[in-house]
């Protein structure tokens, strides 16, 4: 199936052929046309909708509990994470820091 960013767009003010760019949101690649005439922009329905479902996740508050197994602890990653971040098997190995006082990072994809 064709990607819609595959076709051009004519701008429905100006009547002109927009030009493809892209933005960049925290860490996500948007594609976008612009209009070189007006300056109307348009977003890829496909990167607007998961950019959106990052933003819905961002501003969840999750709580888990940290659980000792043998000499350390661990803690559950919600599967909403896991799906959106598209992990697909166990045993996956990701990177952790301590990042500073009370926060770490964890690292899902390399």
């Amino acid at each position: 199936m064709k990607d819609v960013y595959e076709n051009d767009i004519l701008c429905k003010n100006c009547k002109k052929k927009t030009i493809k760019k892209h933005i960049v949101r925290d860490g996500f690649k948007i594609r976008t046309w612009e209009c070189q005439k007006c300056g109307k922009i348009w977003h890829h329905p496909l990167d607007a909708n998961e950019y959106l479902k990052f933003n819905k996740l961002k501003q969840k508050n999750f709580k888990v509990k940290l659980r000792k197994v043998g000499n350390s602890f661990s803690a559950t990653i919600p599967n909403e994470i896991i799906e959106f971040e598209g992990i697909k098997k166990e045993g996956k190995l990701v990177n952790m820091q301590l990042e500073s006082a009370n926060k770490v990072s964890i690292i899902l994809k390399s």
